[in-house]
């Protein structure tokens, strides 16, 4: 039914959607200094203060190491209690014999 029509072919409706270009620097820059002037700086001191922190978290390489080396340890750690519990389920003869009792089952019927 859809291979063919005797009608024309409805166009998927059109967007005017410009995309802008984002430059998180620049907005950085421009939230932290505002407009430069001869005046004092004006701002809010919670802002400044969380800015002054996400500069140090971000720019701190050996706060950002520790926190890969642990992530990669908790990794490891995973895996190795995923084989662990893996190796004892097959291990186990309780999975052959669930095994054997459905087949057994299926012989009855």
């Amino acid at each position: 039914m859809g291979l063919f029509s005797f009608g024309k072919r409805v166009k998927p409706r059109t967007f005017d959607y410009v995309p802008r270009y984002y430059d998180p620097v620049k907005e950085e820059i421009k939230q932290k200094f505002g407009n430069i002037s001869n005046e004092a700086p004006t701002g809010d001191a919670r802002t400044r203060i969380s800015m002054g922190m996400k500069m140090r978290y971000r720019g701190n390489p050996e706060l950002i190491r520790k926190q890969e080396q642990a992530s990669n340890l908790r990794i490891v750690i995973i895996i190795l209690i995923l084989v662990m519990i893996s190796y004892l389920m097959l291990e186990s003869n309780k999975i052959q014999s669930m095994l054997e009792v459905l087949v057994n089952s299926k012989e009855t019927y």
